[in-house]
């Protein structure tokens, strides 16, 4: 058992995706954002993103006559290991949340320092005394995640919408 704050990232995750029922896998229901060409906040799900993302993931440079399968890359992304290699087409993981190298975690929580008198920073803690604390850290699957800072629930992951176009390279 691990003691408050104490926790693995990628055990955490394993462990809502070995207790999801196999009619709601973990990996749909989590919440992962990105923004449309508007700046416009929207889900990343396959059905949400606007029809220039939809081009962009099922663009093959390679061969244009060729498009990639669009929504299976979104699914993948997303945390869908089902058409992982050896049976399907897309490289097997270790783990589905990307290794977080040369990525410096950032930590937000309730502002504590009670020795600042500034009137702006007494504003900004009465405003956040009850904030949640949360990490803030950046991974090698293009995506910024959020987690729980005492149990290391994923809260929610951010993909920003300039790697889109890259997203099929996965």
């Amino acid at each position: 058992h691990q003691s408050r704050g104490e926790w693995s990232a990628q055990q955490r995750y394993r462990e809502l995706e070995e207790s999801a029922p196999p009619s709601s896998p973990y990996w749909q229901r989590r919440e992962i954002i990105t923004l449309d060409g508007n700046g416009a906040q929207i889900p990343f799900e396959w059905n949400q993103l606007t029809p220039g993302q939809q081009s962009a993931i099922t663009s093959n440079p390679l061969d244009p006559a060729s498009p990639y399968n669009g929504e299976e890359i979104v699914e993948f992304i997303r945390g869908d290991r089902s058409r992982e290699l050896p049976d399907g087409r897309y490289r097997s993981r270790y783990h589905v949340i990307g290794d977080m190298l040369h990525s410096t975690p950032v930590h937000t929580g309730t502002p504590k320092d009670d020795s600042i008198s500034d009137p702006t920073y007494e504003a900004y803690r009465s405003v956040n005394r009850d904030r949640e604390g949360r990490i803030y850290v950046g991974a090698n699957d293009g995506m910024l995640h959020v987690f729980d800072d005492e149990d290391g629930t994923l809260v929610y992951s951010y993909i920003p919408s300039m790697l889109i176009p890259k997203l099929n390279r996965l």
